[in-house]
C-alpha cells in the first residue's frame, strides 16, 4: 500500500517491480456503465487468483475490469504471480471500499462465493485444494513453486543414479551368464579332449590291428610259399603212382556190369578171383574175408550194389591204413601170381582191372605213407593258413569297425569345437563388453557417490525449503557486502536458530557442476570466491565488484555468451552501452573509479514507453 502526494511516481515504481520480478500487472479500465455487479465480479477472479499485490494512490482502493478475466484466468492457470495496480479515481462508488478492504485484510471478501464455488473454480483449472482459505493456499502455491526449482535439479540427478544402478545390475547379470558360459566352454574343452583321446586311442588300436593284420598277411604268405613247396615235393613223390592209379580207376570204370554179375553168379570161383575181390574188400574196410563171409554175405551185399564201381574209383588211398596195408601187401606177396594181370584176365574180364587197381593203391599208400609226415606238416599248415585267413578277415572287420567309430568321434569332437569355439567367441564379447562397463561404472563410482549425497541433500533441502530460502535470501541480501568472518558468524547464527546447522546457502543455490562450470571458466577455486559469485548471480541488483586482482572481469566475459568486456576510461564507453543495449549483450565494465550519473538509470533498469493512448476500453493514437 503506497501513500503520498501525486506525482512521486509510484505506479512507475510498481510497474517497474512488476517488470523486474516478471509479473504480469492489470489495472482495471474504467467505462460509463462501471458498477457494483462489476466490482464484485473482478473481486471474484481477485480472489480466484490466489496471489495478489494491492497498490493504492492516498490509501483510496480502486475496482477491476471484467475484460481483464481471460489474461487472470490464463496467469492463474500457469501459477503465475498477478500484480493489481488500483488508482483512487477508479472508486465510483462508496460499496467498493467495504469489498477491496476485506479483500486486503483477510484475502476474501465474505458472501462473495457460495461454499461450492471456490472448490469448483479451482477444480475447474486442474488444483487440488485442501486448505481452509485462500492465503494459506497461496503459501502451500508459493513452497510449491519453491520446490519444481529442487525437482529440475533432482530429476538429472536421479536419472544418473537410476541408470547406474541398472548398469551395475546389467553387468552383474553379465557375468553371471559370463560364468555360466565359461562352466558350459569348460565342460564342452573337456568333451572335445575326451574325445580327442578317444580318436587318439582308437587309431593307435586301428594301427595295432593293421600291423597284426600285416603280420598275418606275411605269415600267410610264407605259408603258402611253405605249402606250396610242400605240395610240390609230395606231387613229385606222387607224380610215377598217380598215372597208374589213374589207368587203373579207368580200368575199373571200364568194367561192365555183366562181369561184375558173373562174379556173382559164381559157387565156386577161381583162386586169383577170390584173393583179388579178398584185397578189395579189405581196402573197403571189410576186414572178414573168408569166402564164405564173403558169399554169404558180404560180398553179395558190395557187389550188388548199384555204385560199387564209384565207390572203387573214388576210393581214397589215404583211407588205408597201416594194418590194412599188411595185410593187402601179405596177400599180394603171397598170391602174387593171382595178381598177375594175365592170370587175372583170364580168371575174368573183371577180375584184371580191379587187380591193377589193388597193385596201384598198394604202391599210392606205401608212398603216402612215406609223405605222411608231409603231408601232416602241408595239412598243419593248411590249418594255420585257414585260421590266419579267419583272423585277417575278423581284422579286417575289426578295422572297418574301428574306422567307423573313429569317424563317429571325429565328427563329435568337430561337433564339439565348433560349439566350444563359438561359445569362446561369445564369451570373448561378452567379457569385452564386461570389461568396458564395469571400467565405465567403476570410474562413476566416485560420481555415484556423490550423486547420491547430492540427492539426499536435495531432499532434505525440498523438506525445509522455507528454512533454505529464508537463509539464503538473507545471505545473498545482506552478506553480499561483509567480509569472510561477519559473513562466517551471521550465517553460524542463522542455521543454528533454523536448526540447519549443514545447510549451505552456496550449493542451495549453485549445483557442483555449476561452481564446476565456473572455475572452468577463470573463477579462483577459493570458497570466498565462489560465495561472492553466487551473491552476483542470485542479486537482483546491477552488482558492483571490487577485485584487485581483475580475474573476475574476466571471468565473467569467458563465462556469458554474448558479453563485451569494456574499459571506464575508453571514450566510446557509452556507444559500446548503448549497442549493448539494442543489441542484447551483456556490458562487464572494468576499472571503475566512479559511477557517471547517466548510467544509474541503467543501473536501475529504467525503463521508458511510447505509444498510443488508451481511454477506458479503447486504444487510441496520440496526436503531436
Amino acid at each position: 500500500l503506497l501513500a503520498g502526494r501525486p506525482g512521486l511516481g509510484r505506479a512507475d515504481a510498481i510497474r517497474l517491480i512488476a517488470n523486474m520480478h516478471q509479473m504480469a500487472l492489470f489495472t482495471p479500465k474504467i467505462t460509463p456503465s462501471y458498477g457494483q455487479k462489476q466490482i464484485d465480479q473482478e473481486l471474484k477472479n481477485t480472489e480466484a487468483s490466489l496471489r495478489f499485490n494491492c497498490v493504492s494512490r492516498n490509501c483510496r482502493p480502486s475496482q477491476y475490469m471484467e475484460e481483464r478475466f481471460q489474461a487472470i484466468q490464463a496467469a492463474i492457470s500457469n501459477s503465475e504471480h498477478v500484480v493489481f495496480l488500483l488508482e483512487d479515481y477508479k472508486i465510483l462508488r462508496p460499496g467498493f471500499l467495504q469489498s477491496i478492504n476485506c479483500l486486503i485484510s483477510s484475502g476474501e471478501v465474505p458472501g462473495l462465493f457460495t461454499p461450492q464455488m471456490p472448490q469448483l473454480l479451482l477444480q475447474k483449472r486442474g488444483m487440488d485444494v485442501k486448505e481452509d482459505t485462500c492465503q494459506s493456499f497461496s503459501v502451500h502455491k508459493c513452497a510449491r513453486n519453491s520446490g519444481a526449482k529442487f525437482q529440475l535439479v533432482l530429476y538429472p540427478l536421479k536419472a544418473g543414479v537410476s541408470k547406474l544402478t541398472e548398469a551395475r545390475e546389467q553387468v552383474a547379470v553379465m557375468q553371471k551368464k559370463a560364468a555360466k558360459k565359461s562352466k558350459l566352454l569348460a565342460e564342452k574343452q573337456a568333451d572335445a579332449d575326451e574325445a580327442l583321446k578317444d580318436i587318439s586311442k582308437s587309431m593307435t588300436g586301428a594301427e595295432d590291428q593293421r600291423s597284426s593284420m600285416q603280420q598275418l598277411r606275411a605269415a600267410t604268405e610264407e605259408e603258402n610259399a611253405k605249402i606250396a613247396e610242400k605240395k610240390k615235393h609230395i606231387e613229385e613223390q606222387l607224380k610215377d603212382v598217380e598215372p597208374l592209379l589213374k589207368e587203373a580207376r579207368s580200368a575199373v570204370g571200364s568194367i561192365k556190369s555183366e562181369s561184375l554179375s558173373e562174379i556173382r553168379s559164381l559157387r565156386a570161383p577161381p583162386e586169383a578171383i577170390r584173393d583179388i575181390l579178398q584185397a578189395v574188400l579189405l581196402f573197403m574196410g571189410i576186414l572178414d574175408t573168408s569166402w564164405e563171409a564173403m558169399r554169404n554175405c558180404v560180398f553179395l551185399r558190395f557187389l550188388s550194389k548199384t555204385s560199387v564201381k564209384d565207390e572203387i574209383i573214388n576210393f581214397d588211398a589215404h583211407r588205408i591204413t597201416r594194418e590194412v596195408h599188411k595185410k593187402v601187401s601179405a596177400l599180394v606177396k603171397s598170391k602174387e601170381a593171382s595178381f598177375d594181370p594175365k592170370n587175372a584176365k583170364r580168371a575174368s574180364l573183371a577180375a584184371a582191372p580191379l587187380a591193377a587197381w589193388v597193385t596201384a593203391n598198394l604202391q599210392y599208400s606205401e608212398i603216402l605213407e612215406k609223405i605222411s609226415p608231409l603231408e601232416q606238416e602241408k595239412n598243419q599248415l593248411v590249418s594255420n593258413l585257414s585260421k590266419a585267413e579267419k583272423q585277417i578277415d575278423k581284422l579286417s572287420k575289426g578295422l572297418l569297425t574301428v574306422d567307423e567309430k573313429v569317424a563317429a568321434l571325429k565328427e563329435r569332437f568337430e561337433g564339439l569345437m565348433k560349439e566350444a569355439t563359438q561359445i569362446k567367441i561369445d564369451l570373448e564379447k561378452e567379457q569385452n563388453t564386461i570389461k568396458v562397463a564395469g571400467t565405465l561404472v567403476d570410474r562413476l563410482a566416485g560420481e555415484y557417490s556423490r550423486w547420491q549425497v547430492q540427492m539426499e541433500s536435495l531432499s532434505q533441502e525440498m523438506d525445509n525449503v522455507d528454512k533454505c530460502s529464508i537463509i539464503t535470501a538473507a545471505f545473498v541480501t545482506y552478506l553480499g557486502g561483509s567480509s569472510e568472518k561477519t559473513r562466517t558468524e551471521v550465517l553460524r547464527s542463522l542455521q543454528q536458530n533454523s536448526s540447519m546447522h549443514e545447510f549451505s546457502p552456496v550449493t542451495f543455490c549453485a549445483m557442483e557442476t555449476e561452481q564446476l562450470n565456473w572455475k572452468n571458466h577463470g573463477l579462483p577455486a577459493d570458497s570466498l570466491s565462489v560465495e561472492n559469485t553466487v551473491v552476483m548471480f542470485n542479486s537482483t541488483q546491477t552488482p558492483l565488484v571490487i577485485d584487485p586482482t581483475g580475474r573476475v572481469a574476466v571471468f565473467l566475459h569467458s563465462l556469458i555468451e554474448k558479453s563485451e568486456l569494456l574499459r571506464a576510461a575508453q571514450n566510446d564507453l557509452f556507444t559500446q552501452i548503448e549497442f549493448g543495449i539494442r543489441f542484447g549483450k551483456t556490458i562487464i565494465v572494468d576499472d571503475v573509479t566512479e559511477v557517471d550519473a547517466s548510467l544509474v538509470p541503467i543501473f536501475r533498469k529504467e525503463l521508458s514507453s511510447q505509444g498510443p493512448r488508451q481511454v477506458g476500453t479503447v486504444t487510441i493514437p496520440q496526436h503531436r
